[in-house]
């Protein structure tokens, strides 16, 4: 069996309830009668990374030219974060560049573009093309 299956093992136990300290040692009882303890080298850096990549999908995030558009955004935004579930207090402000102005919300699997560049790409596509 891949290590990454046993990350998985050990993430589903918890999920459902149990503790990580009896996760782990249900694990590690199961490996040591198979012979395979040498997997938990390498378990900690995976179950790291998964733990990342979750928290990445949950996190809700706004993309704003400066911090100080932030509140005036959220408030616009508000309307999007109610389906999700999301409190404006929880979602993690962040300076992009590469807008010109307005702000873009993404999260949870969803996208929100109230960006000036969507809207100035969309007049320049009518007009060229």
């Amino acid at each position: 069996m891949k290590t990454e299956h046993f990350a998985d093992a050990l993430m589903g136990m918890t999920a459902r309830g149990t503790t990580a300290k009896e996760a782990v040692h249900t694990l590690m009882s199961y490996l040591e009668a198979r012979g395979m303890k040498n997997a938990l080298s390498t378990l900690p850096a995976l179950l790291e990374r998964k733990a990342m990549r979750e928290r990445r999908r949950n996190e809700v995030v706004m993309d704003v030219v400066h911090h100080h558009n932030a509140p005036h955004a959220k408030k616009e935004a508000a309307q999007y974060l109610v389906p999700l579930g999301v409190d404006p207090h929880d979602v993690h402000i962040r300076e992009n560049d590469d807008l010109i102005g307005g702000w873009r919300l993404t999260g949870k699997g969803v996208l929100v573009d109230n960006s000036f560049k969507k809207h100035l790409l969309s007049l320049y596509r009518r007009i060229i093309i």
